[in-house]
């Protein structure tokens, strides 16, 4: 850059900082996060219980609360991971060694 323009930026005044000039770029498909999605119940007190049954096996099991018409259903999911083939192994697994049958869902 000429040494003119140099010295004209210099007297300029300094900007600040706007958070706005700071955006992060939208997490792509590979960032985004899986679990293993076991059941859908309506019923809290059986989600609890299941998710119960299946930590005391050793499984790391929640549930995800979601409004669906209106109505409130508890989406018992198991495990998370930053790869979808990796829910897959995992939803195979736990078919295989609990006896459910569950789906790869992406975590919300």
């Amino acid at each position: 850059m000429p040494p003119e323009i140099e010295k004209i930026r210099e007297t300029l005044p300094k900007r600040k900082e706007d958070p706005k000039d700071k955006i992060q770029p939208k997490a792509s498909p590979d960032d985004m996060q899986y679990t293993v999605q076991l059941a859908s119940l309506g019923d809290k007190q059986k989600a609890e219980e299941l998710i119960s049954r299946l930590i005391d096996k050793g499984y790391p099991a929640y549930y995800y609360e979601v409004n669906v018409k209106g109505r409130i259903y508890y989406r018992i999911r198991c495990g998370r991971f930053l790869e979808r083939g990796e829910a897959e192994i995992y939803g195979r697994k736990l078919q295989k060694e609990a006896g459910i049958k569950g789906f790869v869902s992406r975590i919300e």
